[in-house]
Formats: C-alpha cells, sequence, structure tokens
C-alpha cells in the first residue's frame, strides 16, 4: 500500500472506500469495513511495524489469534426471545481505549471479501418437514477469506447440528450429527448423517409461533436416533447445553432463518361427514359389467384459516381392493376463500369397471371404496372413509 490518504483525496483507501474523506480517523471509526475481510484494523494497544506478508508477521499472528476482529456471542440465552450470534466487527477504538488506528492494518484489505457460510435456506414443507443438508453450510468461494474453523467459537472437532428456537415461548430443540465441522471442509463421511428430513410440525410449537433455525457446534456427538431409528432426534434445550452449544451464524442470512408455524393436521381437520355425496356409476347394456366413474361429497373443515394462508391437499380413491392403485384423484390448494368450513370434492378423473362374476363371487355385489388425503409434499396418508356399495341397490353404508 502506498499513500493511505491523499491530500487531494486520491489516497489507497480513498479509493477502496470511494471517499474523498481526509480523516485518518474516519477510515477506522465510520468507513463501511468488509468484517468478512481477514485483514483490516484490528484492537491491540502494539504498534507493529511489520507487514502481514512477512515471515512470522507480529501483525498477522495478533490478526489470527484474534479472529481476525470478529468477535461472536454464540451462546442461548433462554431468558429471551431472538437470539443475536452474529458476528460483529470489533473495530479499534482508539488511544482513549489505547488501541491504535494503524494505517498498515488495511494491507491486504478485501473489500469484496464475501460471508464464510452459504446463504441459509431451509424450506418447510407444508407437511411440516424440513430438509437438513450440511454440505450447504459452506461457501467455496474464493473470495472468501476467513473460514468458520478460523475464528475461535468454532473448534475443528466440534460436532455440527442446528438449533431450533421458539422466539414466542423462549424454548428451542437441537440436533447434533456425527460430522465435524472440520469435515466440513475436509468431505464428510459417507457414514455420516449428513442430508435428512425432519418433521419439526411435530415438536412442542403452537400455531403462530416465530422459530429460528440457526446451525450451531457442540463439543460432544449427541446424536441419537428417533423411535424409527432412521434419523437423528431432537433433544429440548435445557440450562445445561447453553455452555455447550454454540449458534453458528455470521449474519441474519448466514446461518440462520425464521419460520412461522402452521399447524394445518388433516388428522382432525378434515373429515367425511356424509353430505352431497354422490356415487357415479352404471351397469353396461346387459348387465354383465358395472363401471365406477365419478365421486363427489362434501368434506367438513374445522381448520381456522388465516390471512393469505394456504395448503396444498391430495385426495385419492381406491375402488375395490385396498391393494390396488387409485381410481380417482384431486390435487387441491385450500385455503379460507375454499375450505372454511366445508371443502367441495369431486373426482372424475378415471373408472373403474367390474364384471358381474367378479362382483358376485369377490364382492357380494358390496364394492368398497377408500379415500384418502394427504398434504401434497407428505409421505403420510390418512384414510378418511370407507364406503361399502352395492351395485345392485345403489346404496352404501360407511365407516370412517
Amino acid at each position: 500500500m502506498g499513500k493511505k490518504i491523499g491530500v487531494n483525496g486520491d489516497g489507497d483507501l480513498q479509493v477502496v472506500f470511494g471517499t474523498s474523506q481526509k480523516s485518518h480517523a474516519w477510515f477506522f471509526e465510520s468507513a463501511p469495513i468488509n468484517m468478512y475481510s481477514a485483514h483490516k484494523p484490528f484492537r491491540s494497544s502494539t504498534i507493529f511495524t511489520d507487514h502481514y506478508d512477512d515471515t512470522n508477521s507480529q501483525r498477522y499472528a495478533w490478526l489470527s489469534a484474534n479472529s481476525f476482529g470478529v468477535s461472536a456471542n454464540t451462546t442461548i440465552n433462554r431468558s429471551i426471545g431472538y437470539q443475536d450470534p452474529y458476528w460483529k466487527y470489533a473495530r479499534p477504538r482508539g488511544s482513549s481505549y489505547n488501541e491504535y488506528y494503524r494505517a498498515e492494518d488495511f494491507e491486504l484489505y478485501n473489500h469484496n471479501a464475501v460471508c464464510p457460510m452459504l446463504a441459509t435456506n431451509i424450506p418447510l414443507s407444508t407437511n411440516g418437514e424440513i430438509h437438513i443438508d450440511l454440505s450447504t453450510i459452506i461457501n467455496t468461494s474464493s473470495n472468501v477469506e476467513i473460514p468458520l474453523h478460523s475464528v475461535i467459537q468454532y473448534p475443528d472437532q466440534d460436532y455440527v447440528g442446528f438449533v431450533l428456537w421458539d422466539v414466542t415461548k423462549k424454548f428451542g430443540y437441537y440436533l447434533i450429527t456425527d460430522v465435524y465441522i472440520s469435515d466440513l471442509f475436509d468431505g464428510i463421511p459417507s457414514s455420516s448423517w449428513h442430508d435428512f428430513y425432519k418433521n419439526i410440525v411435530e415438536l412442542a410449537f403452537s400455531d403462530e409461533d416465530v422459530v429460528e433455525f440457526f446451525w450451531c457446534t457442540n463439543p460432544t456427538n449427541t446424536i441419537v436416533h428417533d423411535q424409527g431409528g432412521d434419523y437423528p432426534a431432537f433433544r429440548q434445550i435445557t440450562s445445561g447445553d447453553v455452555t455447550t452449544l454454540s449458534l453458528m451464524a455470521c449474519d441474519s442470512n448466514h446461518g440462520h432463518m425464521v419460520y412461522t408455524i402452521y399447524k394445518f393436521n388433516i388428522h382432525t381437520d378434515i373429515g367425511f361427514v356424509n353430505l352431497n355425496t354422490i356415487i357415479g356409476g352404471a351397469w353396461n347394456a346387459n348387465r354383465t359389467s358395472f363401471t365406477f366413474s365419478s365421486f363427489s361429497t362434501r368434506l367438513q373443515c374445522t381448520y381456522s384459516w388465516r390471512t393469505g394462508e394456504s395448503c396444498a391437499v391430495s385426495f385419492r380413491m381406491v375402488i375395490g381392493l385396498n391393494t390396488t392403485t387409485a381410481t380417482l384423484s384431486s390435487n387441491r390448494t385450500l385455503s379460507a376463500a375454499n375450505a372454511s368450513q366445508y371443502v367441495d370434492l369431486a373426482m372424475s378423473n378415471g373408472s373403474k369397471t367390474f364384471d358381474v362374476t367378479t362382483l358376485r363371487d369377490l364382492y357380494d355385489y358390496v364394492v368398497p371404496l377408500y379415500l384418502y388425503i394427504k398434504l401434497t409434499d407428505s409421505t403420510d396418508e390418512l384414510l378418511l372413509v370407507t364406503i361399502y356399495y352395492n351395485v345392485q341397490t345403489g346404496t352404501y353404508t360407511y365407516t370412517t
């Protein structure tokens, strides 16, 4: 770096920050310094005479030992709502704090340096699942200058996981995997749980709760599996966890995101009440076969919709043996406009034909119809009703 601050506004620092500012102190106190640049002014009472790139540089050693001027409060405060673990740039504060303004601290400064974490995007699907992929944490851009594991709060041998903090009720859950933070850089072992789905709607969150997601680390591999044995399980955060869990979020977009919980429970909110039910079907001309062609009904919906809220659901009807594939189906997006009390369902996109011998011998002329519902993105399906239709009398009974 040559002339740091020029009388005519043509100094190196003035060019970098696009300013004609001539005050030496301004560049340390007010300039928009990129905290993700590794080389920048830092707090120290030492007057360094060497450079960052000198062999055995004292200036660089001090900078590195102090997390490149970054400070972060990574602990969880169980008494507050929103957590504040984000990186903050600890600017030097001047002679009153015995912290010098050294212009050489700007050597190798990169105004284009970027966050070492990728933008966090953990979508909450309509069935309450979030997709966790640890490989999406690390930003591999060439403009990353401060790797996560170079910040003292995130030791290489800490394990990576995430925290869900209920802002509304001030409690939360965490899940820790068997992946080291160093694995994120060196390559995640194929045997590790790094890519999986978790359902958070089954946790003790309530409708309209605001929930924060944070990546985190923990010095201990606390991985336990859920009851099905397939995936790691959640644990509720206790006071003892506060000193071991480290929230890992560089800023509000990197390492962090916010959900508002809306629980749409098809198991209790939508039900068959036998209103306006019509089963479309007919015999052929010589009554040797019967064809089912449509179904319609009005389902009751007890869900309390919020402004602008909607939910995608899929209906499926199996006609005949429950092991056969669906014959009729309908994909719907429900909202207050079409499901404030009832859901009008009509399906006529298929047909199922039975010959008279099958009707007589297999079904005794009574054919079961199975109506299912599920949230579109879910693998869990609910049987709403089984209808027993008598093809001879055109009447039916049902069980829910």
